[in-house]
């Protein structure tokens, strides 16, 4: 086993100082419990600026073993984005429900008024709205519905996820 001193930039060694810090020999170098060790004569120590400090006593903390199961987190990265999904879906159903309702209420005072929009352009503005109220209802739904299986397999850890 060949050791080889390597000694800052710039700084040759001789021969000389090289056999001065030539390691002990192989069987010299397995410690009492059969660790591997290196043994380093003093003369040796100072010419290559080893310092040995003796050990302070230290505390640590108690480990206690305790059975646990490791779970993928792709399940809930998978459930996360169906749930980001959903809740994409909901804006986009609320956004339809709010432009046509606005739509149904302006036909529908328009039409009041002076008759100035037909009554089959108020009752399609109004089937066009009432079909959007359903699909935000409906989206909601699937949001809520989108949330428990994280729920029921993760825990809840927060009342509702967070898509933002």
């Amino acid at each position: 086993m060949g050791v080889r001193l390597v000694r800052g930039a710039g700084q040759d060694t001789d021969d000389a100082t090289e056999k001065k810090c030539a390691f002990a020999s192989e069987k010299e170098q397995t410690g009492k419990d059969g660790a591997p060790s290196v043994h380093l004569a003093p003369e040796s120590r100072n010419i290559s600026g080893v310092r040995t400090v003796a050990l302070t006593r230290t505390t640590g903390r108690a480990e206690t073993q305790v059975a646990a199961v490791v779970l993928s987190p792709q399940e809930l990265l998978d459930l996360r984005t169906g749930y980001i999904d959903a809740a994409v879906q909901v804006e986009k159903a609320r956004a339809s429900e709010n432009a046509s309702r606005l739509e149904y209420q302006r036909l529908s005072q328009l039409n009041k008024e002076d008759q100035n929009v037909s009554d089959k352009a108020v009752q399609a503005a109004e089937a066009t709205y009432r079909s959007d109220a359903a699909a935000l209802h409906n989206a909601e739904q699937v949001l809520t519905l989108a949330a428990i299986p994280a729920q029921q397999h993760w825990g809840t850890g927060r009342q509702q996820m967070d898509y933002e």
